[in-house]
């Protein structure tokens, strides 16, 4: 089974593991959705490209504290006048360290790296974060991502996205 293939069937369980009865209750529990944008660097600790980062998630808060979802990050930028992206498709979890906001949080994903420029294998990846969430729903987020795109390329990205989650 390949990677992709995988990553669906996970994020369609994780959609419909999640009752109707707790969608949009304001409480983490059940279906949440999440839309986000902020800043991006591509290669990350060198700074060689800044963009606009986006964000998105799908999925369902397993408890008060756990977030189990569908992932996309992208990071857009102008390369040579061109519009460029990388980004990843991923599995990820979010634990918050309160059951209530404000909260800290970190989360983690694995998925698959991308790059429009380059067109190649597709490889597994990861991203790691660390958030805080204001108030109810409103989450702040530095990530970075990691992953193979080909045997010449890799992906590596740094994040800082506003996000809103409906949950």
């Amino acid at each position: 089974m390949n990677i992709r293939t995988l990553s669906f069937i996970l994020a369609l369980g994780t959609v419909l593991a999640a009752t109707p009865a707790h969608a949009f209750d304001g409480d983490r529990r059940g279906f949440l959705l999440g839309l986000g944008a902020g800043y991006g660097s591509a290669e990350a600790f060198r700074n060689t490209d800044k963009g606009t980062a986006t964000s998105f998630k799908i999925g369902a808060g397993l408890n008060d504290r756990t977030l189990l979802y569908y992932s996309n990050r992208v990071v857009f930028f102008s390369q040579h006048g061109d519009v460029d992206y990388q980004g990843m498709t991923a599995a990820g979890v979010s634990f918050y360290l309160q059951p209530d906001q404000p909260s800290f949080f970190f989360s983690g994903e694995l998925g698959v790296a991308a790059r429009r420029s380059r067109r190649g294998t597709s490889n597994l990846g990861f991203t790691v974060g660390v958030g805080y969430e204001f108030t109810r729903h409103l989450n702040f987020e530095l990530n970075y991502m990691n992953g193979p795109i080909d045997e010449s390329s890799e992906l590596k990205n740094f994040t800082a996205v506003l996000s809103w989650i409906w949950y």
